[in-house]
């Protein structure tokens, strides 16, 4: 049981019918409120607030990317709305090379035991990889499984 973010309308539909217990917000996360452009493709797993990795994709498959208007919540907001007296347990940033975005509008006042973050883009490239270790590092968080695409953290009690 959980709060999944997902802007994609078409599969937050899917979400609703097969997780009924979740929360399902449909925006993306940002560093701050408001509204960003999506970048959505025929493959929805490659869809992206990121202007670069859109581009990098577009590349590499030859399509093209439809831009729409997505509303945009601070990690901050949804964690304080939906966890009010402790974090989750688990935070997971699938956002392809949006990560570092997310994690930059995070207070930490409130922090998740785990972070399982991609760090190997769709289109295979690196999201940030340094980026994303220093961040979680510099908040108390430890590597503790890594797979070519995602990494796993844990914040060091």
């Amino acid at each position: 049981k959980g709060v999944l973010v997902e802007p994609n309308v078409e599969l937050v539909n899917v979400i609703k019918s097969k997780r009924p217990n979740d929360i399902c917000i449909n925006a993306g996360v940002g560093k701050e409120e408001g509204e960003k452009a999506f970048y959505t493709f025929k493959r929805n797993t490659r869809n992206t607030f990121s202007e670069k990795e859109a581009a990098a994709w577009s590349k590499q498959s030859g399509q093209i990317a439809k831009i729409e208007k997505r509303a945009v919540l601070p990690l901050d907001e949804i964690i304080n709305e939906h966890f009010r007296s402790a974090p989750p347990n688990i935070v997971s940033i699938d956002t392809e090379g949006y990560e570092i975005e997310i994690l930059s509008g995070l207070s930490w006042e409130k922090k998740p035991e785990v972070f399982c973050i991609e760090i190997l883009a769709s289109s295979g490239t690196d999201t940030g990889r340094t980026n994303v270790f220093e961040v979680l590092s510099s908040h108390g968080y430890g590597l503790l499984a890594q797979t070519p695409t995602n990494a796993i953290f844990v914040l060091s009690r």
